[in-house]
């Protein structure tokens, strides 16, 4: 599904919450910032790729930017789980040559998965051809599915289908190829922490989602930067693989864009646009001056 590669770009690395204690929030402004620096026009919306469906967060400014824009700029062109996506996810996120999630993993981490995966209605048996990283990000997704949370109401999904229906010029931060790789190259020892970590989050963190939820609905992303960074606090590999290295690699076509003479509307998980190496930080140290929180 979308999903599986959309939640771990929505925020980096987050555990998976359990059952959450408190409400949701009903309405959210979610954080923009404008660049309209030498002759430049960019505005960047922060979004979270699975919502709610009875969240309302879209805005007079977010129609504003998506009327204006002439080039609408999403991470990737996910193509709903099918096709080159579904076929990029099985060359890089199964085992190959006969392994198992179970037989690679110790009994005491196969049962903390197992019972992982019960709390979010999903049979463990179907996580056994996945590499680690793998069945991390599908626990997490399930996790937020059981809770409601949807990949087809999410800031990036309306958008960009409101934007192609209005005729507007896609364009993209890197391929789908490019955005598994940075979770297929990292060491397995990483990515059986990381699955550990969700594992553990499903059961002891029940409103870590809400926390984040909460940040972005008021647009605050130094709060939001605090949820995030504290659940990759244990896996800082995670954090440099999804988040700083990516942004570094997106400033050069940013960039680009900036120079085009186009009015631009940059979509990206939230948590890009948050923290010290966000890339709103790292054009602001590049001379770019740019408007918002």
């Amino acid at each position: 599904m979308r999903g599986l590669i959309a939640l771990f770009l929505a925020v980096g690395f987050i555990a998976a919450p359990a059952l959450a204690k408190r409400p949701l929030p009903e309405t959210a402004t979610p954080p923009m910032w404008t660049l309209t620096d030498k002759g430049a026009n960019i505005v960047f919306v922060g979004s979270i790729h699975m919502l709610p469906p009875a969240l309302k967060w879209r805005t007079p400014a977010i129609d504003a930017a998506l009327k204006n824009a002439d080039v609408v700029v999403f991470e990737a062109p996910l193509d709903g789980g099918v096709g080159e996506s579904s076929k990029v996810m099985d060359r890089l996120g199964r085992f190959k040559g006969g392994e198992t999630l179970s037989k690679i993993l110790t009994k005491e981490q196969w049962a903390t998965v197992e019972d992982a995966a019960w709390k979010v209605s999903f049979p463990a048996k179907n996580l056994e051809p996945f590499e680690p990283w793998m069945a991390s990000v599908t626990l997490e997704v399930m996790n937020y599915v059981n809770k409601g949370f949807s990949p087809w109401v999410g800031v990036d999904m309306v958008l960009e289908d409101e934007a192609e229906k209005s005729g507007k010029t896609l364009a993209y931060l890197e391929t789908v190829e490019e955005q598994l790789s940075y979770l297929a190259n990292v060491p397995r020892r990483i990515g059986v922490k990381m699955l550990m970590e969700t594992a553990k989050g499903i059961q002891t963190k029940p409103d870590l989602v809400i926390d984040l939820v909460e940040a972005w609905a008021k647009g605050d992303p130094e709060a939001l930067w605090k949820v995030a960074s504290d659940s990759m606090a244990e896996i800082p590999e995670i954090e440099a693989a999804l988040l700083t290295k990516r942004n570094k690699n997106w400033i050069p076509k940013l960039e680009a864009m900036a120079k085009s003479g186009k009015r631009h509307l940059v979509v990206a998980g939230a948590a890009h646009m948050a923290g010290p190496d966000s890339i709103i930080t790292m054009l602001r140290k590049r001379g770019w001056k740019i408007e918002g929180p």
